[in-house]
């Protein structure tokens, strides 16, 4: 019961950085390494700076999408570098996971 509370604790903390992420992105002065760099500082405010971690942009090259664009960023976990300690007792995803998605600023 306990590892599972952490899980969906881990699990809201990781939708919290891929949604400002996202919000990052959606600027219209934003840039990948803009992006990248505010899900490193969330990343670290969590404690998760060691997880070894991936950010993924879609479409890459943020900064030369036009207005309206979609933008998806996804974060995703290994859940052992962020899970509790010891052994679980329930089974555990290998990786947390979570994506959002916001149109790019600007004049259509």
């Amino acid at each position: 019961g306990i590892e599972y509370g952490w899980m969906f604790y881990r699990m809201q903390e990781i939708s919290n950085v891929s949604r400002e992420a996202a919000r990052t992105a959606a600027l219209a002065t934003s840039n990948d390494t803009s992006v990248t760099a505010r899900v490193d500082t969330l990343m670290d405010d969590w404690g998760m700076a060691g997880s070894g971690y991936t950010v993924t942009i879609t479409p890459a090259g943020v900064g030369t999408q036009p207005a309206q664009t979609p933008i998806t960023v996804t974060v995703a976990v290994p859940y052992d570098a962020i899970g509790m300690t010891g052994i679980p007792l329930f089974p555990t995803p290998a990786n947390l996971t979570s994506s959002s998605t916001m149109s790019r600023e600007g004049p259509s």
